[in-house]
């Protein structure tokens, strides 16, 4: 990608260029006088060395300075460069200018110089692949569907049932030297874009940038080593926590790493924790934890509610088995947009829907090789484009998940108000052979209420004729009688604000039409069945450069949509592109 900075850069080289080898005197950018040679010519026709205390760029990266007897120029310290930024001397003072050394000449991908550790990353344009003029251009490995050149664009797209992916790097190796994984079990992205992982078998966990060279290690808190970390995670606010599973713990460290407590705290009477796996957030600072099971066939499998303070909220949800709500090791977790918890069910092959208040919504999928089915899901994350990715580590593989978030647009009314439950962006489908009843003529949908609005039907409370004047607490009564009603009845009452027949006489048959029609109330809502959703898995990945996923336990996604995907026997962490379809 070309970069502006370099081109001002080249302007700087150029000016200097011109004034060095031409015989007419250059303007100086500090003071507007001219410099000839060493002299500067003042207004009695003396011509001093300099004026003290003035400054110029002689040189593209160099200040000098008058000195203070005003008899010559004296450089200083070159304009420093840091490690995405190149040191520039511009009207007689150092500026920063953007670094071109990360420009890979490729319009197609962002050039990305990272900050921390002065290394280049170059990423694919997001919606694009590479450049193209024939689809033999746009062959780059994709797994689910055939790419083809858009000629119109020049860009590639993926003609494919759900996102494609694109291995971009990997990093990482087997060892126990500083920088090393082994056995690694934990992962996530940082804002900043490095990557931590909780290193299960050396008893720590590591920083890494986003080109995997090490930033940090963490190996004690609160004067207790770490022991087989099972989880790291970076909550909204910047704060770190880490499932020290081996300590039946879990740690709470600062975004500067810096432990700031530990659940359950020193001398807690009880057992808060059998051994945690995982831990997720949300945005209102709750704290969810997948608990593993205990050594007791009771104990353990379960999740937690907490707050930031390390506190139960809620009582624990679940125990060991395969009953809805029931676990066998439930080793990922991760806030769905809607606030509902998606949890991996490893040991039973499935993937459970919770609500925030964990309770069971639903469980997915059984053991298999097939799409949609699992060996061992071990963990899962939501990308940018709602795409739910799975871990299924027993079959080597992450599937992909296309999931919605619905349109309840112009839909009838169900016990969601929008034909069935369809709130979760994870309910792809509804059952088939499931009939919902439409709202009737003159009824509408209203979404956000979740009811039909207008006549839904004969009968309801109020709504059949009584015989007596009014109509016995009927919930339209104000309207009818009163006047009182958004529709304002007085444009059906030839200017009146009520009908005195229904509410002095009798109320009768035309009166109820009146209250459903006129003042638009409803009866009550047809009791609708429940909706078991579904989910359906359509695309898959196994590939790291140079081989395939040996065995993947961890995945996580960041704000720019690439997943990251580690695996523990490979001791590496490989980054994906994701393309749309």
């Amino acid at each position: 990608m070309k970069r502006t900075m370099w081109g001002l850069l080249c302007g700087c080289l150029v000016l200097v260029s011109c004034s060095g080898g031409s015989d007419k005197p250059a303007p100086d950018s500090a003071s507007g006088s001219e410099v000839v040679g060493d002299s500067r010519a003042g207004d009695d026709g003396v011509q001093p060395v300099c004026v003290a205390g003035e400054t110029r760029c002689f040189d593209p990266q160099v200040v000098e300075v008058c000195n203070a007897a005003g008899l010559e120029w004296e450089p200083l310290d070159p304009c420093p460069s840091a490690l995405c930024t190149l040191g520039a001397c511009d009207g007689g003072q150092c500026v920063e200018l953007p670094s071109a050394h990360c420009d890979d000449d490729d319009p197609c991908t962002d050039d990305l110089c990272l900050a921390y550790s002065g290394g280049c990353m170059h990423t694919l344009v997001l919606g694009r692949w590479e450049c193209c003029s024939t689809n033999e251009d746009c062959d780059k490995g994709a797994q689910c569907g055939e790419a083809i050149c858009d000629l119109a664009t020049g860009a590639c797209t993926a003609e494919a049932v759900g996102p494609c992916t694109k291995t971009l790097h990997s990093f990482g190796e087997k060892g126990s030297e500083p920088g090393q994984l082994k056995n690694p079990k934990g992962l996530d992205v940082l804002d900043d874009g490095s990557g931590v992982v909780a290193d299960s078998g050396n008893d720590r966990v590591v920083v890494f940038s986003a080109e995997g060279t090490l930033v940090a290690m963490i190996e004690e808190a609160f004067e207790r080593k770490l022991k087989a970390p099972a989880c790291i995670h970076q909550s909204a606010d910047g704060h770190l926590l880490v499932c020290d599973t081996g300590n039946d713990r879990v740690v709470l460290f600062s975004a500067q790493l810096e432990p700031l407590a530990e659940w359950p705290p020193a001398g807690y009477p009880g057992v808060l924790f059998y051994s945690p796996l995982d831990v997720a957030t949300d945005a209102s600072g709750n704290v969810y934890v997948a608990d593993g099971a205990g050594s007791g066939f009771d104990e353990g499998n379960r999740l937690l509610k907490m707050n930031m303070d390390g506190k139960v909220v809620l009582e624990p949800q679940g125990k060991t088995g395969e009953g809805a709500g029931n676990f066998n090791i439930p080793a990922g977790l991760e806030i769905a947009p809607d606030g509902q918890l998606v949890v991996a069910d490893t040991g039973n092959d499935r993937i459970q829907l919770f609500t925030a208040e964990l309770e069971p919504v639903f469980q997915w999928g059984d053991k298999g090789g097939d799409l949609g089915q699992f060996d061992g899901p071990s963990d899962l994350t939501i990308g940018t484009d709602g795409t739910l990715w799975i871990v299924d580590a027993g079959n080597q593989r992450v599937q992909g998940v296309e999931t919605c978030l619905p349109d309840c647009t112009g839909r009838t009314c169900g016990d969601d108000g929008c034909g069935g439950s369809c709130t979760s962006p994870f309910i792809v489908q509804l059952q088939e052979g499931f009939d919902i009843e439409e709202c009737p003529a003159f009824g509408e949908c209203d979404v956000e209420a979740g009811e039909c609005v207008g006549w839904v039907g004969e009968g309801g409370k109020g709504c059949e004729p009584e015989g007596a004047a009014g109509c016995q607490d009927c919930d339209c009564q104000a309207c009818v009688c009163e006047g009182v009603d958004p529709l304002d009845p007085s444009l059906y009452y030839d200017g009146a604000d009520s009908d005195p027949f229904c509410c002095d006489t009798e109320w009768d048959g035309v009166c109820q039409f009146e209250c459903m029609y006129v003042c638009g109330h409803s009866c009550p809502l047809p009791e609708v069945e429940e909706v078991q959703p579904t989910l359906q898995a359509s695309f898959q990945f196994d590939d790291v450069p140079g081989g395939k996923l040996t065995a993947p336990v961890k995945i996580a996604s960041d704000a720019n949509g690439f997943l990251y995907v580690l695996d523990t026997v490979k001791s590496s962490i490989t980054v994906y592109g994701v393309l749309g379809k």
